[in-house]
C-alpha cells in the first residue's frame, strides 16, 4: 500500500511551497522532496521556512532611512509611488491594511480588524516616536507605521499606516524626525526568501504582485559599510536631529526582537 504524505511548509497564497512525498511499501520509506518557489524547482529538496528573532524591528528617523548606505545592496527604502503599487495590487487603501497585518492579538491589540495576512507581509503595531521625542506612552499594539522615502517638503515625508480597528492603509505625512519602522523592497522582483542584516538579524520575505518586500521591520544597527548608526535615547536630543539615528520603542530592546 502507498501513502502519501503532503506537508505545507509555508503560505501555499505567497506560493512558497514544499511538498513531502513519503511512500511506504512493505516496510519500507522512501521519500521524495519537490520544492516550488514560485513555479520554479528549488535544487537540493526541501528548504525549511524562514525563522526571524524579529519582533516590532527598530524605530528610524528619515534620516537615517535616506543615507544610500542604510540599505543593503539590492534593497531600497520604499518610495510613496511604490506604497501606491502595493495598495492598488491589494484591491485599494480601503482593504490594502486587513490583508498586510498579522493575524491574532499577538501583536495586534483587539479588535484587529479584518486581518488576513494573506500575502505574507506579516504588518504589526510597532509604536513611534515624535518630533518632541517622546514615545507618547502608547501601547505598540495600536498602530502600524512604515516610513517612505519620498519628501513631502523640506521637514515632511510620507509614511503609511494600519490600526487595530481598521481595514484601512492610510497614506500621511509626518516631520523626518520622527521614529517609525522600516520596510525594504528590493530592485529587482527575484524573492530571495529571506535577508540577514550586518548585525546577523535574519528577516523573511515576500512576493507581492511584482514586488519583493521585507516581511518583517528593519533591526539593524549598522549601515551597510558597518559605520554604527547612532541609538539616541534622550528625548531632547531625539527632537534636535537632523542626522540618522535609530532608537527601540520605549528604549527597550525587548520591544526589537523575540525573546
Amino acid at each position: 500500500m502507498v501513502i502519501l504524505y503532503l506537508s505545507i511548509m509555508q503560505l501555499i497564497n505567497n506560493k512558497n511551497m514544499c511538498l513531502n512525498i513519503t511512500l511506504n511499501q512493505n516496510g519500507t520509506n522512501c521519500t521524495y522532496n519537490m520544492g516550488i518557489f514560485f513555479g520554479q524547482n528549488k535544487p537540493g529538496g526541501v528548504t525549511p521556512p524562514v525563522i526571524s528573532n524579529i519582533k516590532y524591528g527598530r524605530l528610524y528617523n528619515w534620516y537615517a532611512a535616506s543615507n544610500p548606505l542604510f540599505v543593503p545592496i539590492g534593497w531600497h527604502v520604499p518610495t510613496a509611488a511604490e506604497f501606491e503599487t502595493l495598495i492598488t495590487f491589494l484591491g485599494g487603501a480601503s482593504v490594502a491594511g486587513g490583508k498586510l497585518k498579522e493575524t491574532g492579538l499577538v501583536y495586534w491589540n483587539s479588535p484587529n480588524e479584518g486581518a488576513t495576512n494573506e500575502v505574507g507581509f506579516n504588518f504589526r503595531g510597532a509604536g513611534q516616536r515624535d518630533q518632541l521625542g517622546s514615545f507618547e506612552g502608547q501601547d505598540p499594539k495600536i498602530i502600524g507605521e512604515v516610513f517612505s522615502i519620498t519628501e513631502f517638503d523640506v521637514i515632511s515625508s510620507y509614511y503609511y499606516y494600519t490600526d487595530t480597528i481598521t481595514t484601512n492603509f492610510y497614506e500621511s505625512q509626518t516631520e523626518k524626525v520622527w521614529g517609525i519602522p522600516i520596510r525594504l523592497v528590493k530592485d529587482d522582483s527575484i524573492n530571495p526568501l529571506s535577508l540577514t542584516d550586518l548585525d546577523g538579524n535574519v528577516y523573511r520575505t515576500t512576493k507581492i504582485g511584482d514586488q519583493v518586500w521585507l516581511a518583517d521591520n528593519w533591526a539593524s544597527t549598522k549601515l551597510n559599510n558597518g559605520t554604527p548608526i547612532p541609538n539616541v535615547t534622550d528625548d531632547v536630543a531625539w527632537a534636535a536631529l537632523t542626522t540618522g539615528a535609530y532608537c527601540n520603542y520605549n528604549n527597550d530592546i525587548a520591544n526589537v526582537f523575540l525573546t
